[in-house]
């Protein structure tokens, strides 16, 4: 039974960090955080860029401890 939910849970974990690994997602969430914030000097454009860059390094970050690579 243990190996059965450890072989569960490792699937659902793979599939999440698909997911949180996707440009989708990466892209969805700089643009929340571009909206919310006003950095001196950017545009709304060029926020989006910065935290698109923080989000794909934060995901590869997870991605990597987890045993996984980076995309």
């Amino acid at each position: 039974m243990k190996k059965f939910a450890k072989k569960i849970i490792a699937m659902f974990t793979k599939e999440i960090m698909k997911k949180m690994q996707s440009d989708v997602f990466e892209q969805t969430l700089a643009e929340k955080l571009a909206k919310l914030t006003s950095l001196p000097g950017m545009t709304e454009a060029e926020e989006v860029v910065f935290y698109k860059d923080i989000a794909d390094a934060c995901t590869d970050s997870v991605a990597e401890l987890m045993g996984g690579e980076a995309d």
